[in-house]
């Protein structure tokens, strides 16, 4: 179609959502569509987006809530791989999960951070919330809710945050 361009984000909802805005912004300020094409895919690369969630057997399942186990899933390279799992509760993990996913980067743009979520469980998006606040680098923190995909293979109380890298 003319006038219609794909773009493989190579990432989930809101890492393609990251790059939707940074088009917009760049439409705006009068970039021509050859430009903001090649803005977008310079920047596939340098989306960050990293998750709590992970997809399991009923076995697993089981075993990682009688350990209060939390697997941290990222999406590297377009493939989702579990990095880490953390134990504990999961008002204690949401808050060293973004302090971690943040702690000695000097890589990332502090313009946008996004924090998606499917929690139900009260004070889960508001600890990582403040935890992102209080890290102080952003300029604009959005919050969005995940897709019925990630819930689906996720389940609630999942988290995420999602930014670019310089």
């Amino acid at each position: 179609m003319p006038e219609v361009y794909v773009v493989d984000s190579s990432n989930l909802t809101v890492g393609h959502g990251m790059l939707v805005l940074a088009a917009a912004e760049a439409a705006e300020a009068g970039k021509s569509v050859s430009e903001i094409l090649d803005l977008v895919e310079e920047m596939i690369h340098r989306v960050d987006y990293m998750k709590k969630g992970g997809r399991c057997s009923a076995v697993t399942a089981l075993g990682a809530n009688l350990l209060k186990l939390h697997p941290c899933v990222e999406v590297i390279g377009g493939k989702m791989s579990v990095t880490k799992k953390y134990r504990g509760s999961m008002e204690k993990v949401v808050g060293d999960y973004v302090r971690e996913r943040l702690a000695g980067r000097t890589d990332i743009d502090t313009h946008r951070i996004f924090l998606v979520d499917t929690c139900r469980t009260p004070g889960l998006r508001e600890a990582a919330k403040a935890a992102l606040e209080a890290d102080g680098r952003f300029q604009e923190i959005i919050e969005s809710k995940a897709g019925c995909t990630i819930f689906c293979h996720c389940g609630p109380d999942t988290l995420g945050i999602i930014f670019l890298r310089k």
